[in-house]
């Protein structure tokens, strides 16, 4: 049986709330706001062919940037956001004492956005030659790959002595768009988890320690990365 919004409305406190996108749809209700998901923001052009297969897996609202950089493209989403937002009711005590760890006060919607660049295009062809999967027991296709933006990063709080970050953070870590520190506003995210994600985000950050995977590494898992041959395992 398929759940509808409407079916979780009328059933209220007594509603089955372990099954679908619990934190996704109380969110909806909370706010009146009944769209969910990122918005995409595609970066490169020259091969429509390829996006169209990589689009089949999305239908969101997609932005013409050519060659955008990262932060380019998170300039763009936070001037829109901010036109768009719907905000999340905070309680008193949270306004009053917020934690390291409590999550924006808005839907993942207005805090996340999705990027698509030629690394991430390229993922098409490799994915597309294995899905479907012929049988249970065929081999699992590499993953096809966006990246999801944090619009609300700012370097300077993850940077050694930061806001948010980690006691350890030495800035040890290899180059990443010029930052060695662990988190850097971003990460690489196989499409398939991307419902699942937006769930846990309403309760969650992305740069939390446990799940944040550093690019090239792409989540969920980490054992896949990134590279200019396409998704490799690590």
């Amino acid at each position: 049986m398929s759940l509808k919004l409407e079916d979780f409305i009328a059933e209220g406190d007594n509603a089955n709330w372990s099954i679908g996108f619990p934190s996704t749809t109380k969110g909806m209700i909370k706010t009146g706001f009944h769209e969910w998901g990122f918005v995409i923001y595609r970066c490169v052009y020259g091969d429509d062919e390829a996006w169209q297969r990589y689009m089949k897996y999305f239908e969101d609202v997609i932005e013409a940037l050519d060659g955008a950089s990262i932060d380019a493209v998170r300039e763009k989403f936070v001037a829109w956001r901010d036109e768009h937002m719907v905000e999340l009711e905070v309680s008193f005590e949270k306004r009053m004492m917020p934690m390291a760890k409590d999550p924006p006060p808005r839907l993942p919607r207005f805090t996340y956005c999705l990027y698509v660049d030629q690394k991430c295009l390229n993922t098409v062809a490799a994915f597309a030659e294995l899905f479907p999967r012929a049988h249970r027991f065929a081999p699992i296709p590499p993953a096809l790959v966006a990246a999801l933006i944090d619009g609300d990063f700012e370097k300077r709080n993850y940077t050694r002595g930061g806001s948010r970050a980690g006691p350890r953070e030495r800035g040890q870590f290899p180059p990443v768009d010029g930052l060695t520190c662990r988190y850097v506003g971003w990460e690489y995210v196989n499409v398939e988890v991307l419902g699942d994600l937006y769930d846990t985000l309403h309760h969650e950050r992305l740069d939390d320690e446990m799940h944040y995977k550093r690019p090239p590494k792409i989540v969920p898992l980490g054992y896949e990365a990134m590279t200019d041959n396409g998704v490799e395992r690590v």
